[in-house]
């Protein structure tokens, strides 16, 4: 439970990091196209 939730906070304070940089909302369009093109397959 503790390494579980040692593993989200990790992933939390990376994706804090990259929120403040257009990174990252070039990486979360990416993957909802990615999404969408699966989904119409």
């Amino acid at each position: 439970m503790l390494i579980g939730f040692h593993w989200k906070f990790s992933i939390g304070a990376i994706v804090n990091k990259f929120h403040q940089g257009p990174i990252f909302q070039l990486l979360i369009m990416n993957l909802s196209c990615a999404v969408s093109q699966f989904n119409t397959r």
